[in-house]
């Protein structure tokens, strides 16, 4: 596989460094002057995405990278959040494959799949920002832990309505977590998963795993976000590094006969 790639951050360099440790990944074509691509002797300077296989990038300003993709009919994979773009008709649109839009939802989207009857769901994620002092309580493996966010968004999750919360915090850390209130048969439980990392590294791994899963012909033509194919996304997360814990707690038990 040969992946033209935006690097403009240490994100992107993570998500690089990632990609170059899966025996499918041959080449590395690093669009535009880069500084922070990793020193390989398989990434290169791309003067031509031609015989390429994918385009992903890290900016927040993803339009070369979705000119590039486009000029040669190429899945594109972006970090940040984009559109919906007509012109990706024939090819994939991957929006999105980040940790608040990616690794959040698609762990609550596992937790859901293997929950019976859903009462409530909620995903929570970190983004670079002074600490609340109050809020909605959020709590995240360590070495983040325990914090406050604010919600942000109602979205459905494999079709449950959750509750998105993002979490500010300072420092090189960061997390995400989904949140599951289900039935059980003697009672309601409540399970948390959730993941802890430094922040370029979680973040990198989200993108990787997105190059990954799009790579894999999971996703179909047009706009599609890590949801789509939640289950290979979380499983391509998994397979390159990431560490998820998680923790089961009884909520109410139902009076025994």
């Amino acid at each position: 596989m040969k992946v033209a790639f935006e690097v403009t951050s240490e994100v992107g360099r993570r998500a690089v460094l990632l990609l170059l440790g899966d025996p499918l990944v041959d080449k590395v074509g690093v669009i535009g002057t880069s500084t922070k691509a990793p020193r390989d002797p398989r990434v290169e300077s791309l003067d031509d995405a031609r015989g390429f296989d994918l385009v992903a990038t890290d900016s927040t300003d993803p339009r070369q990278a979705a000119q590039t993709a486009l000029v040669h009919e190429l899945p594109l994979v972006t970090f940040t959040d984009m559109d919906p773009e007509p012109a990706f008709d024939r090819v994939v649109q991957l929006s999105g494959a980040s940790l608040g839009s990616g690794i959040a939802p698609s762990l609550a989207w596992h937790e859901v799949a293997q929950t019976s009857e859903v009462l409530e769901l909620s995903i929570a994620w970190t983004e670079p920002g002074r600490p609340l002092r109050r809020g909605e309580a959020v709590t995240f493996p360590d070495p983040v832990g325990p914090r406050w966010g604010v919600e942000v968004a109602t979205h459905p999750i494999n079709g449950i309505p959750s509750r998105h919360i993002t979490v500010p915090v300072e420092g090189e850390w960061a997390a995400a977590m989904a949140r599951v209130t289900g039935a059980a048969d003697d009672g309601v439980v409540q399970r948390v998963v959730g993941v802890s990392d430094l922040a370029a590294h979680l973040e990198g791994i989200a993108l990787a795993a997105g190059v990954l899963t799009a790579a894999a012909g999971q996703f179909q033509p047009g706009y599609a976000t890590p949801q789509d194919a939640a289950e290979q996304y979380l499983a391509a997360a998994l397979g390159i590094g990431m560490a998820v814990a998680s923790f089961t707690s009884e909520v109410q038990r139902s009076p025994r006969n």
